[in-house]
């Protein structure tokens, strides 16, 4: 495999100061890293990180300074040559979950003789067992075991540490750390480009894209989307892509010829897709989600449509399940239904215990209070949702 590509300091800079120029001008805004980027030869996902991390220094965006880091405690360095934190020594997970907690002592127990096919495994049992767990819990143990992995030379390891920081990524969106969450996932991408898994960069491009959008930031949103949609090469991660990362950026922006465009190209993807569903569970379930949380004020009728498919092909009380049920509340809210948007709202919290309720789905339920007003319908609901906070 090759070695990743090293790029001069001072071609390095040139590009930063064009990308941070161009961003913040309005007029040249949208798809400024991937213009610059192509126009100077850098790769797209190499430049939008320094870019990031530039505005990280200068204090424009939050996150981990590049001073910060190099103060960091270590026990070696990492494959991009960052500081590897000192791992915890305590252990404080709760006696009822004994099934997560052995994954990682299983690696612990094997320690330099883990190999990858049992470091995937392990990632396995967390895609497959994510709904199971509170979002605080899987995390970690998902972080115990990465920290437990770090350092190994070996490529399938350091595939399966990509992923991981991933899955952090993802179940840090759903508890409201969007800094956690860009930490993690711009960490995942950058290991998907080095040890050459397109589809972990896809992934995690497209993952920070939406938090970026719960942010109310639909142009870095869509510049995000760009680049992940240029490396999907499924009709499945396509229109993951489409639905995830473009949607409701464009819908946000009024572009609607371009969103139903999109729409309807998501759906043709979607229907000729042939791989199994994407990793950490894009499936039928939740492409219907992402119509459906796109379409709530331009479409409510198609919206409550694509909400219930959603919710139907979930297991009742489950996140996905909540998210859908919810998404399905605010299409019928934007339809004047206040009653039927109150009692669904209200059979989420009745079905779902606080303590499990995705950050996400406590968003959605926020916007649908909103959405009810001052309406009577919407006063118990609005009671018990002022509760979550």
């Amino acid at each position: 495999m090759p070695a990743p590509r090293k790029y001069p300091d001072e071609l390095r800079q040139r590009a930063i100061r064009m990308a941070v120029d161009a961003r913040r001008n309005p007029a040249s805004r949208s798809g400024a890293i991937a213009r610059i980027a192509d126009q100077l030869g850098i790769n797209r996902e190499t430049l939008r990180n320094w870019v990031t991390q530039a505005e990280v220094d200068a204090g424009d965006r939050p996150g981990t300074t590049t001073d910060q880091a190099q103060r960091l405690p270590t026990q070696g360095r990492g494959w991009y040559g960052h500081p590897i934190p000192q791992p915890r020594q305590e252990h404080h997970m709760p006696p009822e979950y004994p099934e997560l907690t052995a994954i990682a002592d299983s690696i612990t127990l094997h320690g330099q003789d883990t190999t990858g096919d049992l470091a995937q495994h392990a990632l396995n049992f967390y895609e497959q067992r994510y709904s199971d767990f509170p979002p605080q819990v899987l995390a970690a143990e998902v972080s115990r075991c990465r920290t437990l992995l770090m350092g190994s030379t070996d490529t399938d390891i350091q595939r399966v540490l990509g992923w991981m920081s991933a899955l952090l990524g993802n179940l840090a969106h759903h508890t409201q750390d969007p800094t956690g969450a860009l930490i993690h996932l711009g960490t995942a991408a950058r290991v998907g480009e080095h040890v050459g898994d397109p589809a972990l960069t896809t992934w995690a491009l497209g993952a920070q894209s939406m938090v970026v959008m719960a942010q109310h930031r639909p142009v870095e949103a869509l510049e995000l989307a760009e680049q992940a949609a240029h490396l999907a090469s499924t009709p499945l991660r396509s229109a993951q892509i489409n639905t995830w990362c473009r949607l409701r950026p464009l819908a946000a922006l009024g572009y609607t010829d371009e969103l139903f465009a999109h729409t309807a190209q998501a759906q043709r993807e979607m229907d000729r897709a042939e791989d199994v569903p994407g990793r950490f569970g894009f499936d039928r379930a939740e492409f219907e989600l992402h119509l459906a949380e796109a379409l709530v004020s331009l479409n409510p009728v198609k919206a409550v449509d694509h909400a219930q498919t959603s919710a139907t092909l979930k297991r009742s009380g489950s996140p996905g399940w909540a998210a859908a049920v919810t998404v399905r509340a605010r299409a019928l809210a934007a339809q004047h239904h206040r009653h039927d948007a109150a009692s669904l709202g209200e059979s989420v919290l009745d079905a779902v215990p606080a303590g499990s309720l995705r950050a996400t789905t406590r968003q959605r339920l926020h916007s649908l209070v909103a959405d009810l007003g001052s309406n009577p319908a919407g006063l118990a609901l609005a009671d018990r949702v002022s509760s979550l906070s």
